[in-house]
């Protein structure tokens, strides 16, 4: 996927009858980070992105609720 794909897709995604909970996302990332190889010399990284990845979504969601 180029980038002008995932940003089509994610403003397909973005709508809050297609986004997910914050809770949800979490359980994805861990369900993610499990699923991954623990050998594979880009574990770790891996990790720090996924992890990167939900600590915006869920900055983005604390900051929304914080605005409303």
């Amino acid at each position: 996927m180029n980038r002008a794909d995932v940003a089509k897709r994610l403003s397909n995604l973005a709508g809050p009858e297609v986004a997910k909970p914050s809770d949800e996302t979490v359980a994805h990332v861990v369900a993610l980070i499990g699923s991954l190889n623990t050998q594979s010399p880009l574990y770790q990284p891996n990790v720090e992105t996924l992890l990167s990845l939900e600590a915006t979504i869920w900055a983005r969601e604390c900051g929304a609720k914080l605005q409303n």
